[in-house]
């Protein structure tokens, strides 16, 4: 099957569970669209857009920090729980702050 053949807006499987490790983030284009899989610090596995908000860059070459996944441009970590709104909070703070580190 390809992109164009499956719909939009249904269930489909992104990666068996041992593809995503504690420690990595894992990346999958899905219907054409990119996405980074990883696991929170409660094990489950949360899936975002494969790009921060601020820069657009790939979350997928960030890294995992305390079950979060932190973008390798500013540092900015998400956290995959209600990630639209968090995110605009996060990159929001970092160019108010003037820093290159999203606070903790």
């Amino acid at each position: 099957m390809t992109a164009e053949t499956l719909l939009r807006n249904c269930w489909y499987a992104a990666a068996r569970a041992d593809e995503v490790t504690p420690d990595a983030p894992f990346a999958r284009t899905m219907l054409g669209e990119p996405i980074v899989l990883f696991r929170r610090m409660d094990g489950a596995i949360a899936a975002l857009e494969d790009r921060c908000p601020h820069r657009k860059a790939p979350l997928s070459l960030g890294r995992i920090w305390d079950g979060k996944i932190q973008c390798n441009y500013h540092g900015a970590r998400f956290n995959g729980d209600k990630a639209g709104a968090a995110a605009r909070k996060i990159v929001a703070q970092l160019l108010a702050q003037g820093n290159a580190r999203a606070a903790e």
